[in-house]
């Protein structure tokens, strides 16, 4: 559950950086 969730929590972080980037 803990890596899963992690997983999660990078995928949320990396996608609003990805977002900033573009922007």
């Amino acid at each position: 559950h803990m890596f899963n969730n992690n997983k999660c929590l990078l995928c949320i972080e990396f996608e609003q950086n990805v977002k900033t980037i573009l922007i």
